[in-house]
């Protein structure tokens, strides 16, 4: 007979031996007690929550009538069509933590979030989704509500890039950071080793040939800039100079995480009268303002030139690692060992301090960290090379 606390979840209609709690049947099952499954699930304890589809007719209650206090859960189905130089995702990123289900199903009500990732070299054209006859469904900030009366169909189309691997030189002029900082005008160049990286961070940066005169080869940034220029994050500001002093802009910032996480398709929710059109960073913009990482200084402004800071850099890099589920969770409260620690804005605070712990960010030399300090391109690319090779 089987075990109380077995369960079965799908995999390709196919049905696997897990032990957790729940139970997720497809649209296919019509009965379990007569045969389809060891009618021993009829006095389990053990299940505290169905899946069901929902256009299911399964009498479960009867299937599980031992069991008490089950929660029912209807779900659908996403398809997703395949497409040429690149892949889509859909992602219920509040689904019940213990529950995994094989392929694209989703509880009806759950807000599903669409990204695209293109191949490299390539950006995300359009991306659309639509019910079973073809009608398109709302998109907002990338995300849409599962339905409870059809199951989806999500399309994507990729194009070439024509800023993949390209310079992307800071504008002169600028102003101040934004996001509650003031713009610091000293150029801070971290001095401490960074943390080793590990994993196909590490790999990939040392397979790459260095082809800067400026990046030396003991430089603390070396691994990370072979890093960026193999994975498409950034080159350089010259066939041979990549300015790892030169300050880094608000535009260059979200460009940088954005080719970073795989240049992810977001749907155009919010335009700013600073941000054109044919501008290399537009899909990085709204694609950073769609996740929550950054919003603009204005109801209708960007900055794309302002400075950014290093808590700046913090914030951005923290609230995309959030947006991964990262981050502090419950309370928690330690000191920095840096003399100006007490300086970082209160909106960096959490940022910074997570950072530090993650030894993503390290200290400018004399024990101190300089949260207010511009950030260079040097350590923008060396703190996105330490957070995603974590």
């Amino acid at each position: 007979m089987l075990l109380c606390d077995g369960v079965w979840r799908i995999n390709d209609q196919a049905f696997a031996y897990t032990p957790i709690e729940e139970v997720v049947l497809p649209k296919s099952v019509t009965s379990i007690a007569n045969g389809w499954m060891n009618p021993a699930f009829k006095g389990c304890t053990s299940v505290k929550e169905v899946y069901l589809h929902a256009d299911s007719t399964l009498d479960w209650k009867g299937a599980f009538s031992g069991s008490s206090d089950i929660k029912l859960y209807r779900y659908r189905t996403v398809t997703i069509n395949e497409a040429e130089h690149g892949t889509v995702k859909a992602v219920d990123a509040k689904a019940p933590t213990n529950l995994t289900l094989h392929g694209n199903y989703f509880v009806t009500g759950a807000a599903v979030t669409v990204q695209g990732v293109p191949e490299k070299g390539y950006k995300v054209k359009s991306i659309t989704v639509t019910d079973k006859d073809g009608n398109p469904v709302e998109l907002t900030n990338n995300t849409f509500i599962m339905p409870d009366n059809d199951d989806l169909v999500i399309s994507a189309t990729f194009e070439a890039d024509p800023n993949a691997g390209k310079p992307t030189q800071p504008t002169s002029g600028g102003g101040g950071g934004g996001g509650g900082a003031g713009g610091a005008s000293a150029v801070i160049t971290e001095t401490e080793t960074p943390k080793a990286a590990t994993g196909a961070a590490i790999e990939t940066a040392a397979e790459t040939k260095n082809p800067f005169k400026d990046v030396k080869e003991s430089s603390y940034f070396y691994k990370a800039v072979l890093w960026a220029l193999e994975n498409n994050v950034t080159g350089g500001m010259t066939d041979d100079t990549f300015g790892p002093d030169e300050k880094c802009t608000r535009a260059q910032m979200v460009t940088f995480l954005w080719r970073a996480a795989g240049s992810p398709w977001a749907s155009a929710n919010k335009h700013f009268a600073d941000v054109p059109e044919n501008a290399y960073y537009k899909d990085a913009v709204e694609w950073a303002v769609a996740a929550g990482i950054t919003t603009g200084v204005t109801e209708d402004r960007f900055d794309p030139n302002g400075v950014v800071t290093r808590e700046q850099l913090a914030s951005f890099i923290y609230r995309y690692a959030q947006s991964k589920g990262q981050g502090f969770t419950g309370e928690w409260m330690f000191n920095l060992d840096y003399s100006d620690a007490g300086k970082i804005s209160s909106w960096a605070d959490e940022a910074m301090h997570w950072c530090v712990m993650k030894e993503i960010i390290g200290g400018t030399g004399e024990g101190k960290l300089s949260p207010q300090g511009t950030a260079t391109r040097a350590q923008i690319v060396t703190m996105l090379y330490r957070y995603f090779s974590l």
